[in-house]
């Protein structure tokens, strides 16, 4: 470099000065960041459309950047939407700002790369505007959404059961939870297996689709069977079918295993005794030598037993006398009756009712016939509401009314006079 001056001496004079000097080039950087995706990875399906990851680009240069834009491929886009420090069109020395890059597809896709840039400007040497585009390498595909059933308690015990056509064991609750991301389809449920008659289907709050992150409950119970069911354990499955998303040809399957005990249903074993006679004076019942009482003396009665000797509880047990003859009536019962009803126990449990004679005012043949009078209750092998029933058993009991004359001619103690039944009014003897 040469100055002039004026010296006061002279005006044109001269020095020499020498610059030395080094120019910078100007250093662009522009970082790209995947922060919890530093991969780029994308994965969507066909219920979940969507996947975004934030992405942090920063100028590490020395120049500021303007203009500053992105190329994506088909499926991406961008937005600052509720994201932090968001990133503008430029970015100062040493800046960074934050931008969410969308991957959104809901069409299956098998596994893909491509590549996005983020285009920029800057100024460079001698004030010239330069850009530039670094990129990043993208991965991403769309899967099929798929229900996932599952059905709650795996597995489940009912206990014992009775094979009597009418017990059954306390219900049970099973819940069905679709933890997929789809719809299940075409939904259905039953027992499967070679036992699956025995137990029974009572209520359902599932539907023949089942919403995504949703739970469902069926209601089943084990029994009632008949009496020809074999003792045993018992076992089939409960089992859902479905189809993992509404196109598929495939039908799934989800199960709970279930066991119960069948047991042989017991009877009570109901009998009664021969009929205690109380108050007649003669004969024995039978048909040969009847009972007899004399006209207007205190009415003879019949005393019964009913036991139980089976190895199981008569319940509910009570005696229907509605088709007893008018001629007998009921003096005594501790067998119960239809509005209050008695418990034969096993083993020996029993009762006692006695009948008498309802007038010895007349003459008359008074038989009485124990079948008229039937015994009801309820057991293992038959529960109510039906129950058993059985007549009483034993031989009619043969009985009369007999004048008062011929009571006294047939109990005379003098041998010389023969005895008869019957007097006629004026006969001698």
């Amino acid at each position: 470099m040469v100055a002039s001056y004026n010296n006061g001496q002279s005006a044109n004079n001269e020095i020499d000065s020498i610059i030395t000097y080094t120019a910078r080039v100007p250093v662009v950087g522009l970082t790209i960041s995947g922060n919890s995706n530093p991969n780029f990875n994308f994965s969507s399906t066909t219920a979940q459309t969507a996947e975004s990851s934030l992405v942090t680009l920063k100028n590490s240069g020395s120049r500021p950047l303007y203009n500053v834009s992105w190329n994506l491929p088909s499926h991406f886009s961008t937005s600052v939407n509720g994201v932090s420090n968001p990133c503008g069109s430029t970015l100062a020395v040493e800046s960074s700002c934050n931008v969410s890059l969308i991957y959104t597809n809901g069409t299956v896709t098998a596994p893909t790369q491509a590549t996005a840039k983020v285009n920029y400007n800057y100024t460079g040497i001698n004030q010239q505007e330069q850009s530039n585009s670094p990129q990043i390498s993208l991965s991403y595909q769309a899967t099929q959404a798929t229900a996932a059933l599952s059905i709650t308690p795996a597995s489940l015990a009912f206990g014992n059961v009775l094979n009597n056509n009418s017990a059954s064991s306390e219900q049970q609750t099973f819940t069905v939870v679709n933890g997929g991301s789809d719809p299940a389809s075409e939904v259905s449920w039953s027992f499967t297996g070679s036992n699956a008659a025995l137990f029974n289907i009572v209520s359902s709050t599932c539907s023949t689709s089942i919403p995504a992150n949703s739970n469902c409950t069926i209601t089943a119970k084990f029994g009632p069977f008949p009496s020809s069911t074999s003792a045993g354990t018992k076992t089939a499955a409960l089992r859902i079918q479905y189809k993992a998303y509404a196109s598929s040809s495939d039908t799934l399957s989800a199960k709970s295993t279930v066991t119960g005990q069948a047991v042989s249903a017991q009877s009570a074993v109901v009998a009664n005794s021969s009929a205690v006679a109380v108050g007649f004076e003669s004969g024995n019942g039978t048909e040969s030598t009847p009972y007899s009482v004399t006209t207007g003396n205190p009415a003879p009665t019949l005393t019964y037993t009913i036991t139980n000797s089976g190895t199981v509880p008569a319940t509910s047990f009570y005696l229907n006398t509605s088709a007893l003859s008018g001629k007998w009536t009921v003096s005594s019962n501790n067998c119960g009756t239809s509005n209050s009803k008695v418990e034969l126990g096993a083993n020996g449990g029993s009762c006692t009712f006695t009948v008498r004679v309802a007038s010895t005012a007349t003459v008359q043949a008074n038989n009485f016939v124990p079948s008229q009078i039937q015994a009801n209750w309820v057991d293992e092998d038959s529960p109510a509401p039906a129950g058993q029933s059985q007549n009483l058993s034993g031989n009619t009991i043969y009985a009369s009314i007999a004048p008062i004359n011929a009571t006294v001619a047939s109990s005379s103690s003098n041998s010389n006079i023969t005895p008869f039944s019957f007097v006629d009014a004026g006969q001698t003897f």
